[in-house]
């Protein structure tokens, strides 16, 4: 399975554009979950960002500012996608890793 850090960007735009899903492996040290992260991970479980990110102007400044590490870069992904409508899904790979699977909701048949 192809780690984060391996993504390219044609990756996440066909993702995006396409609202399809896509798996990779990321670390712990990427995501960057909180010291006082506990859940249960021995089951999928999902930490979708607070609302008050979810505006143009985090997601602005989250764009211009947030790629110059891996680390900054997952939080403008993960911003994205729940600004899109999507979400993210964590399932235990290793001590380590997390499997992250982001999909999005069915379009609608208008």
């Amino acid at each position: 399975m192809q780690s984060f850090q391996d993504l390219t960007p044609a990756d996440l735009i066909e993702a995006f554009n396409g609202s399809r899903t896509l798996e990779f492996l990321v670390s712990k040290e990427i995501t960057q979950f909180p010291a006082s992260f506990q859940t249960d991970t021995s089951k999928p479980f999902e930490i979708p960002p607070t609302p008050i990110a979810l505006n143009k102007d985090t997601i602005a400044w989250a764009v211009l500012h947030g790629a110059g590490t891996p680390q900054g870069h997952y939080a403008t992904v993960v911003l994205v996608v729940y600004w899109t409508g999507g979400k993210i899904v964590y399932s235990k790979h290793s001590d380590n890793d997390f499997v992250a699977k982001i999909t999005w909701p069915p379009a609608s048949k208008d």
